[in-house]
């Protein structure tokens, strides 16, 4: 039933595409060694953006762990700490490797400034 649609209508595809468009959500992501110089300057960005911005997650990934090296790997980070906002379909929106890091309004003000494009 679902092709019989698909294929009745363009225009639904189309409106189908536009809706998972405007669903879109983004990703914080934080790229580092918990044991290094720069970890205490991750921590603290990390919680100032929990404390300014409850609502946005941030998604941590130990450089030393099979999964931080893979993120790290996809988004060709080779600085770090890395700080990567991506949208939900993987598109990078804003990122930044090494020190200093951004300023949390700026990391803010793109997520907020994408998640205003979308609605």
């Amino acid at each position: 039933m679902f092709n019989i649609l698909l294929k009745s209508s363009s225009a639904v595809i189309g409106i189908v595409l536009i809706l998972c468009d405007k669903l879109m959500l983004m990703r914080l992501a934080v790229i580092y060694r918990q044991n290094s110089d720069h970890a205490r300057s991750v921590y603290e960005f990390k919680e100032m953006m929990r404390r300014r911005y409850p609502d946005k997650q941030i998604t941590e990934y130990e450089l030393d762990t099979r999964d931080g090296a893979a993120e790290a790997h996809l988004y060709g980070v080779v600085s770090y700490p890395a700080i990567i906002v991506t949208a939900n379909n993987g598109k990078v929106l804003g990122a930044w490797e090494g020190l200093p890091l951004p300023l949390i309004d700026e990391v803010a003000g793109l997520l907020l400034e994408e998640q205003g494009a979308m609605a």
